[in-house]
């Protein structure tokens, strides 16, 4: 992020903001002096306080689909430090939910004026290039994970894509001051996801813990910064602005 961006994030910040960056930086210290069930502890306050910090921020503006999703998104970080794999397919549900619940609100900042005029040919490349990643990953899983379970694997996986590409849409065609916020949010969330995957099937090594339990909170962090600091385009400042 850029040091305007940095600036934006201080000034905006609440005690509830506070209160999540001390979460985790002890977070941050326990993944590393300790094994990754005693994150239980901790690391779920951190979601505590970026659902207390929007709605403090938002007040009587608050999107309840957005919250709900924090608060399904709490208890899939409970049972992923508890026990990531017997807990997986719970987990995978739970993200589900979260993913749709997070692309529901900021489905407000695209417009299909501006949509049409962002649909080009670099667009698909990095549409495709994402899908291939994700494909990969989903390639090596099947030989590590029941049949049964695929088919939410799947799902989940159209969920991140959609909200990835909505994420992208947003920061390549609307110019939002903060857009370089919602972009970071969205490739920590991408690498978090990715990371998880790697670490809990395929390679475990306690400093992807951190890594990802790091990716995973600034990626929720940075979404709610956004949402709280950015107000969707009107149709006619799209207009004005753009056409």
């Amino acid at each position: 992020m850029t040091t305007n961006h940095m600036k934006q994030l201080k000034s905006g910040l609440n005690i509830f903001d506070l209160l999540f960056f001390v979460f985790l930086f002890i977070s941050v210290i326990v993944s590393i002096i300790s094994i990754k069930r005693d994150l239980v502890y901790v690391m779920p306050l951190t979601i505590v306080c970026v659902c207390l910090s929007y709605i403090y921020q938002k007040k009587n503006n608050s999107n309840f689909v957005y919250i709900f999703g924090l608060l399904v998104l709490l208890v899939s970080d409970v049972l992923a430090s508890l026990d990531f794999q017997t807990h997986f397919i719970y987990i995978t549900i739970l993200t589900t939910i979260y993913l749709i619940c997070s692309t529901y609100a900021i489905r407000g900042y695209v417009t299909k004026e501006k949509l049409k005029s962002i649909l080009s040919f670099t667009t698909f490349l990095t549409v495709g290039l994402l899908s291939y990643i994700i494909y990969i990953l989903i390639d090596l899983l099947f030989s590590v994970l029941p049949g049964n379970t695929m088919f939410l694997v799947f799902t989940a996986t159209i969920c991140l894509i959609v909200f990835l590409i909505t994420i992208a849409f947003i920061y390549i065609g609307y110019n939002y001051k903060t857009g370089t916020m919602l972009l970071t949010s969205g490739l920590f969330c991408f690498f978090q996801v990715s990371l998880s995957i790697i670490n809990e099937f395929l390679h475990y090594n306690k400093t992807f813990v951190t890594i990802i339990m790091i990716c995973h909170t600034l990626a929720v962090y940075l979404l709610k910064s956004f949402l709280v600091s950015t107000n969707p385009l009107k149709k006619e400042e799209i207009i004005n602005k753009f056409i």
